[in-house]
């Protein structure tokens, strides 16, 4: 990209926005961030909790139950 246009397009932004508009407009920006980021590790802790169910379901019948959920949640982490 050229220089002089980067310029140019770098003072057209920065003469509309005063910096109380661009620190809120930045702070928006992080806590949506934030919100994003915990409704992803919301669905990721959904799907291990599914998997370990799941194999504990198909666990074996001799294994205690302490054994097999341990053994599922190590494969369900690892995967």
């Amino acid at each position: 990209m050229d220089t002089t246009r980067f310029d140019s397009l770098s003072k057209q932004l920065a003469t509309g926005a005063t910096r109380r508009r661009a620190i809120a407009g930045l702070g928006a920006l992080a806590l949506g961030g934030a919100g994003v980021l915990g409704l992803t590790r919301e669905a990721l802790a959904d799907d291990r909790r599914e998997c370990i169910e799941r194999c504990v379901d198909r666990g074996d019948e001799g294994v205690s139950l302490r054994k097999l959920r341990d053994r599922c949640r190590r494969r369900c982490e690892n995967r």
